[in-house]
């Protein structure tokens, strides 16, 4: 899954750090020289494409509660959520509505979970609690998240620039994964379109378990809400296998995903997620690791 984090890390940083994912003309370069290596060496390869970053529970989840959170008046927010766009230290320009955050035209990573709470203060709590000094035009008495002079960092939401920026990126090193594949006849696992399938189907059933996007309780993914669990992870063995069998006439057996232990293991009823998730900003650190 070369050129995963290239995106990952654009995304999850907000768009920050790097500022930028790899250009597709660089990528082009090295995916198709560690390529022809493999291919001159006689090495039997199978690889995969990369998923849309925008279906992980590390972008879907707190813009949503933000949206639907009865504690916020949005219908008397002129601006709704105010943000700072790429390149914006101070003053911010960006603004978006709950149906925005709700609908995803705007998302808001799963790091901004610590400071989310903090919306509306008028106290400086978001730069005493992150240890940040206060930007030049950046007015702490404005209330923070929803005014211009106060805005939410850049660093904790995707707009919708920063959104077609890993899209595009996505779908040009696909593409370039899809032709190289074809050109050295390797395996290749479609990862994007697994992804997509289980966002859109709204529960996506493997041995008897039923699994969604949807942050803790869908089983899918971590606790960083970018990695998937134990079981995740069986699913996306099973489909190298799936290709492995089928190009090179192996006999690999499946996993059955039941008989891995979950990560995460619920007893009784599990309730719907009151508030934010609280997940400190140093939980977060080695995230492409």
């Amino acid at each position: 899954m070369i050129g995963n984090n290239d995106v990952l890390g654009y995304a999850t940083s907000g768009g920050v750090s790097p500022s930028a994912p790899t250009d597709a003309t660089t990528f082009t370069q090295l995916y198709g020289g560690i390529s022809q290596q493999l291919a001159a060496s006689g090495a039997q390869v199978v690889v995969a494409n990369i998923p849309n970053v925008t279906t992980i529970p590390f972008m879907t989840t707190v813009g949503q509660l933000m949206a639907i959170n009865p504690d916020i008046p949005w219908s008397s927010l002129p601006l709704g959520l105010a943000y700072q766009k790429a390149g914006e230290t101070g003053i911010g320009l960006g603004s978006a509505s709950a149906q925005d955050l709700l609908t995803g035209a705007a998302l808001v990573t799963l790091r901004g979970s610590s400071y989310a709470s903090m919306l509306g203060d008028t106290t400086g709590q978001y730069y005493l609690s992150s240890i940040t000094e206060i930007p030049p035009n950046v007015d702490i008495t404005k209330p923070f998240g929803f005014h211009p002079q106060n805005p939410w960092p850049n660093s904790l939401i995707l707009d919708p620039d920063e959104i077609n920026t890993a899209l595009t990126t996505t779908a040009s090193y696909n593409a370039v994964i899809q032709s190289v594949s074809n050109n050295f006849n390797f395996g290749l696992v479609d990862i994007n379109t697994l992804f997509n399938t289980i966002k859109s189907s709204g529960g996506y059933k493997v041995d008897g378990i039923t699994f969604t996007i949807t942050y803790v309780t869908g089983g899918l993914f971590s606790l960083d809400g970018v990695h998937p669990t134990n079981q995740g992870h069986a699913i996306l063995a099973n489909e190298f296998i799936s290709v492995i069998n089928s190009k090179y006439s192996a006999k690999i057996p499946r996993i059955d995903v039941s008989q891995i232990p979950p990560s995460l293991k619920f007893t009784g009823k599990v309730g719907e997620m009151f508030g934010y998730p609280q997940v400190s900003p140093e939980a977060f650190d080695r995230l492409l690791f």
